[in-house]
């Protein structure tokens, strides 16, 4: 799905809403699950990930490790398990280095993963931070804006991995996005927002033919 509207519409306020991050009222449920009232960490655990316009990375960090870092929320091993069970920790960390190399194989990562993100372009930035966000398998990857500041073949770029990501990985999006040509070739409902308010939901091309101006 993809939320559409003008700049101050309230798009980039849903999606800090719906993590945690603002309040708000009435409801949001994942699932079935109310979420409404749990703190950011605990919307992280009931199956979401996000990534963000502007790359949220560690600036020092590899992209590797920058993509690891969205296991943290699998809590596969506690922190005394590194003293009384490494063998257990040492074999989640070989797999969870695998899957993070497959995925930025996918996304065209991997000549890039032992760089730090500091080295990277713009677009490649963009690239990890959706990787990081996905590496966990969550039920609802968030993404803000995933194309904005991207060049045409950056675009295709992207366009390409969400694909994948939704028809191949089973993961549902919810996506803020500008670029209605990204919007009509990934999404398979749009809504408008306007000043807070749902304006309009529907298919990308029955959307598209209610927002042209008559004559």
């Amino acid at each position: 799905m993809a939320v559409i509207g003008q700049n101050g519409a309230g798009k980039s306020t849903l999606l800090n809403a719906i993590c945690g991050l603002v309040s708000a009222k009435g409801s949001i449920r994942l699932r079935g699950a109310e979420l409404l009232k749990k703190s950011p960490e605990e919307v992280i655990m009931s199956g979401i990930a996000r990534s963000f316009q502007d790359p949220q990375l560690i600036e020092s960090a590899t992209v590797l490790e920058n993509i690891l870092l969205g296991l943290h929320s699998a809590r596969l091993y506690r922190p005394v398990d590194q003293v009384l069970r490494r063998g257990r920790v040492r074999r989640f960390e070989a797999e969870s280095a695998t899957k993070a190399v497959g995925i930025a194989e996918r996304m065209n990562l991997a000549g890039d993963l032992d760089r730090p993100v500091s080295a990277l372009t713009y677009g490649a930035r963009k690239m990890v931070d959706i990787a990081r966000a996905m590496i966990g398998a969550p039920d609802l990857l968030i993404l803000d804006e995933p194309s904005s500041g991207l060049d045409v073949d950056e675009q295709l770029r992207v366009t390409d991995v969400l694909q994948y990501i939704w028809s191949e990985r089973k993961i549902a999006v919810l996506m803020v996005e500008h670029h209605m040509d990204v919007v009509d070739r990934l999404a398979s409902r749009v809504i408008e927002l306007r000043a807070g308010e749902l304006r309009l939901s529907d298919e990308p091309e029955t959307l598209a033919l209610e927002r042209r101006e008559p004559g």
